[in-house]
């Protein structure tokens, strides 16, 4: 999504200058590419939102999403690395982050279809902060490069 105002798009420059590292770095998660290789019917976007992937107005949302789940910890991390991360949408509406280390966070979903390898029962659900909408909840599960939950 870019800015569009008095007729002119604003944000292509960023947007070509960044969004190879951004894809780059979803396509380095071992785990990812391997299911998306046996499942190529899935749906996964990378995000892009005037001049990142995760932009400051989704961080705001997730920090407080994970601090309502007791998760301040993995927000403060997340939030030292905001610029660099890869927010994907898997299915309809599930966002999952992917850090600079490779590591990727479930942070909220709506239904299975994004839950990618996992299960709705694999995760501690929470409610989210700013949408009730959200039929899944707020997660903050931690998984690793090779596809194990941690958290």
């Amino acid at each position: 999504m870019l800015r569009y105002q008095g007729g002119q798009v604003f944000g292509l420059d960023s947007l070509f200058r960044h969004v190879e590292d951004y894809e780059r770095l979803a396509l380095s998660v071992p785990w990812l590419t391997s299911y998306l290789a046996v499942h190529p019917q899935k749906r996964v976007m990378l995000r892009y939102v005037h001049e990142s992937s995760l932009n400051q107005r989704a961080m705001s949302i997730f920090s407080a999403d994970m601090r309502a789940a007791d998760e301040g910890d993995l927000a403060a991390e997340v939030s030292a690395v905001w610029d660099k991360v890869a927010l994907l949408v898997a299915g309809h509406d599930d966002y999952w982050l992917v850090l600079p280390d490779r590591r990727m966070i479930l942070w909220r979903f709506s239904g299975v279809n994004g839950l990618l390898k996992f299960r709705p029962t694999d995760f501690a659900r929470h409610e989210c902060t700013d949408d009730r909408g959200v039929t899944g909840g707020c997660v903050g599960a931690v998984v690793t490069p090779e596809g194990v939950l941690v958290k």
